[in-house]
């Protein structure tokens, strides 16, 4: 066991998490310059269209991408993992072109929906809900092979192509919302198409083991399916609700301590990542696994809470000064994010696709309905802290059956 914990999925951790690390400065560095050079209403639209599109990525997931990650995590053979890697990159890009053309059609009811208008920006991007569609089954696919280190790439190349191409803009004073969308998703694809030519998927057999992963989607996939889904909304319904209640600017607000505190999450997303080749065979979890992720979840949190105000106004400006108050239930919503993800990625991986799927529509459906009765009374802050108590509960929640699960199979 002190083999397991000391090497392989230790330096796979520090590997992710590093990337991690670096992915959170750069990202913090190209807020910096987004907020610098885009006013606040606009800003508010920018990151408002990457969330409707990041959702609307995972709309297209169908069960596949979980269910090729867990037939990778299990599988021991090269040729199979390699045909496996190229049916789902041709999923992938099928489910992708499909939401590219739906993304554009609708452009032309967005805008009567919300009070942040973005409808323009999906006719003229369409194909950014593409994008993170296979982004997402990437990522998937990376975690079940064990690919931590080219996962880790895939982490830092997109935004280290688009700080790149920012500097460009800002050099050359062609800043503007439509220019730093299209630098930001002409890194991704760049990012993807290099990740794939490196890792060399195979395409025979595709009928054969398009069934293998059709058979997995529907024990498990399906299940995973929703409660990604439902997941993904208790990640960004705050920001749905708050584009249909209030303007740009609220949600340019809210949008920069989503960004700051979210990362917060990180070291667990890595470690617990790290670890799904390894869940898919054990019967639980490693005390010290659980110990190690609290207490660095706890510092990080402490610290990121005490410096809240000279990272708005040394980093950013006081223009932004409203994302202050935000910053304390936001880090604690995202603590607690953290603390849930070893014991999240466990169930997935043992196949309790069904348990992570319940709790995942209750804890979403709770959000919204809090944060609806909220939001005329108490505005952003109120969605801030609604998000901090609905995370705790998804703690609790999973924590609670984690226990049920692992007494019930010794």
């Amino acid at each position: 066991m002190k083999k397991y914990l000391r090497n392989e999925p230790l330096v796979n951790t520090a590997v992710y998490y590093g990337a991690l690390v670096i992915n959170i400065l750069m990202g913090w560095l190209i807020t910096r310059i987004n907020t610098g050079n885009l006013s606040i209403a606009d800003y508010g639209k920018f990151s408002f269209f990457i969330t409707f599109a990041m959702v609307g990525g995972v709309l297209f997931d169908f069960g596949f991408f979980e269910s090729t990650s867990r037939l990778l995590a299990l599988n021991k053979k090269e040729t199979p993992k390699q045909q496996l890697l190229g049916t789902s990159l041709v999923w992938a890009i099928l489910f992708g072109s499909v939401a590219t053309v739906l993304f554009y059609l609708m452009g032309g009811i967005v805008d009567s929906l919300f009070q942040v208008k973005i409808g323009i920006l999906n006719r003229q991007f369409p194909f950014a809900v593409g994008l993170f569609v296979m982004v997402a089954h990437l990522n998937r696919v990376l975690r079940g092979t064990g690919q931590i280190k080219t996962l880790g790439t895939i982490t830092l190349a997109p935004r280290l192509i688009y700080l790149g191409l920012l500097a460009m803009l800002v050099y050359s004073d062609s800043f503007n919302l439509t220019t730093t969308l299209l630098t930001m998703l002409g890194g991704m694809l760049i990012a993807l198409a290099g990740v794939w030519i490196y890792m060399k998927p195979a395409f025979g057999q595709l009928n054969h083991i398009s069934a293998a992963i059709r058979a997995e989607v529907k024990t498990y996939g399906r299940h995973i399916y929703i409660s990604t889904i439902w997941s993904e909304l208790l990640t960004h319904a705050d920001k749905f609700i708050i584009s249909v209640f209030l303007d740009a600017q609220s949600i340019a607000y809210y949008a920069l301590g989503f960004a700051l505190a979210y990362p917060l999450s990180h070291f667990s997303t890595s470690l617990a990542t790290s670890l799904y080749h390894r869940f898919a065979h054990q019967n639980k979890i490693d005390p010290r696994v659980i110990t190690g992720n609290t207490i660095f979840v706890a510092i990080s949190v402490v610290i990121f809470i005490s410096l809240r105000e000279p990272i708005i106004y040394y980093l950013f400006s006081e223009q932004y000064a409203p994302t202050i108050p935000l910053l304390p239930p936001l880090a604690l919503a995202f603590g607690f994010a953290g603390m849930s993800k070893p014991f999240t990625l466990f169930l997935m991986a043992r196949k309790y696709g069904k348990l992570v799927r319940n709790i995942s529509i209750l804890i979403p459906s709770l959000q919204i309905l809090l944060a609806i009765l909220v939001i005329p009374l108490y505005g952003i802050l109120g969605i801030a802290w609604v998000a901090c108590f609905v995370y705790a509960l998804d703690l609790i929640l999973y924590i609670a059956f984690y226990n049920r699960v692992i007494s019930r199979d010794r």
